[in-house]
């Protein structure tokens, strides 16, 4: 059911509980061989196969918002601050809210830091104020930079989300192969991960951030300032379509368990990077204009 398509007094005829949905990701450069609509069209999938197995209330779905925080920075991306994103976040739920409704359940496939803490801080915000803002890519994001368990039953490291493989690489490539074959350019480029070479901020970003996201703010800074960005991290070539399916069916499950526990009471939205890299990403001035191209690589 589209929001859009009804009329006032059949939203006011909605049942209380109904969850409300909305795909939340922006327009970025994915390399030569992805779409730069690649996280809102895994996104609009993930939403659908969500819709056709939760059973548990009605579904609304929201329009697109086709925005986002920290994209890839070079030609082609678009990027919406992280206030602005937030506030955007926070007026639409409390807009439901004044409705009577209190759920909505965000699809998204964007890893930028400042847009997952818009994400996460809004979530916070609205439930100190009776509504919950469902964010499960907050908790996947976090359990493919960490390698989870169930995580590690898709694939090696390098090849599921992880560090080395955040952007474009062997998982987004494998998804998109999976859900939209016939967006995805071949010959897939090879391996590409950019890493930080100054051994002493290497060492100062473990002990200020702890392993996992130290080695995730080296490579961050060492990929959005390389000289010729490629526009991606990881190894598409190594992309498999049933690694891809795998991947999809993982990330469902998640929505649905993240879900259920929000209609329980119990969602909480899993707080992105650290406290100090929260505070350090939010000072950094967001406003900017990507003119550098991405280089091809084969």
């Amino acid at each position: 059911m589209k929001y859009i398509k009804l009329t006032a007094p059949e939203i006011y005829d909605l049942p209380r509980d109904t969850l409300f949905t909305v795909v939340i990701s922006p327009i970025e450069v994915h390399g030569p061989h992805l779409p730069v609509g690649t996280d809102i069209l895994i996104a609009k999938y993930l939403q659908k196969k969500f819709e056709k197995e939760w059973k548990d209330t009605g579904v609304v779905r929201l329009p697109d918002l086709p925005i986002g925080c920290d994209p890839q920075p070079v030609s082609g991306s678009f990027s919406t601050p992280c206030r602005s994103l937030k506030r955007i976040l926070v007026s639409w739920g409390l807009s439901l809210k004044s409705m009577g409704f209190r759920y909505l359940l965000v699809f998204d496939n964007h890893g930028g830091p400042r847009h997952q803490i818009a994400l996460y801080e809004s979530s916070l915000y609205l439930r100190r104020r009776g509504f919950t803002l469902i964010v499960p890519f907050l908790h996947i994001m976090h359990e493919m930079l960490t390698y989870k368990d169930d995580i590690r039953d898709i694939g090696d490291r390098g090849m599921v989300g992880d560090i080395e493989d955040i952007h474009a690489g062997t998982n987004e490539s494998s998804i998109m192969m999976a859900s939209h074959p016939s967006l995805v350019k071949k010959p897939l480029p090879g391996k590409h991960v950019p890493a930080l070479k100054n051994k002493a901020l290497k060492k100062l970003f473990k002990t200020m951030f702890g392993p996992v996201y130290g080695d995730l703010a080296g490579t961050l800074l060492a990929w959005t300032t390389e000289r010729e960005n490629p526009g991606y991290i990881g190894d598409p070539s190594q992309a498999d379509k049933d690694r891809g399916k795998a991947m999809l069916r993982y990330h469902i499950k998640r929505y649905i368990e993240l879900t259920k526990m929000a209609y329980l009471g119990t969602y909480s939205p899993h707080p992105p990077l650290t406290p100090v890299m929260r505070i350090l990403m939010k000072a950094i001035p967001e406003e900017r204009m990507f003119k550098k191209k991405i280089i091809r690589r084969r």
